[in-house]
């Protein structure tokens, strides 16, 4: 019965992903695909960087730099430490000097580093926007979600 509740879950998961991915699409559809390329810059704002193409036409590159942790320290000690009492219930020993080591090792020897991800929209040579490519977080995906869902029509 558990394993049939958690397959559930998972499926309701994957669902809800790929609902927030079609939605988003969508919005990308009507709010930009076959607009001029003034109504894409109201739209979604001026990009980092244009580049022209070989026919004539234009990718408009939006850039969005993102930190993320690639490596941290593995010297940690934990701080907090269940046991089992003599009543046989959890109990939790604390040691705040262990916290603090861990809290300033993973601040000294943690390792980040600066992925940048993109939303890249293709004008051709009339001035149309004909496709564009994104590989945005979640975050910039929920961003330009709510500056574009009022263009989708309603059903």
């Amino acid at each position: 019965m558990k394993n049939l509740l958690l397959i559930l879950l998972l499926v309701l998961l994957l669902d809800a992903c790929s609902t927030q991915k079609k939605m988003l699409n969508k919005a990308f559809y009507y709010g930009v695909i076959g607009q001029k390329e003034y109504v894409v810059y109201s739209r979604v704002g001026y990009p980092a960087t244009i580049h022209e193409t070989e026919d004539g036409g234009k990718v408009l590159v939006y850039k969005v730099p993102e930190s993320v942790m690639t490596g941290y320290s593995k010297n940690i000690k934990p701080g907090i430490t269940p046991f089992i009492n003599s009543k046989g219930k959890r109990e939790y020993d604390i040691d705040m000097v262990q916290i603090s080591d861990a809290m300033s090792n993973a601040q000294d020897y943690s390792k980040y580093s600066l992925n940048t991800t993109a939303l890249k929209i293709y004008i051709n040579k009339n001035g149309i926007c004909s496709r564009l490519e994104q590989n945005l977080p979640k975050l910039q995906q929920e961003y330009f979600y709510d500056r574009l869902k009022k263009y989708i029509p309603e059903e």
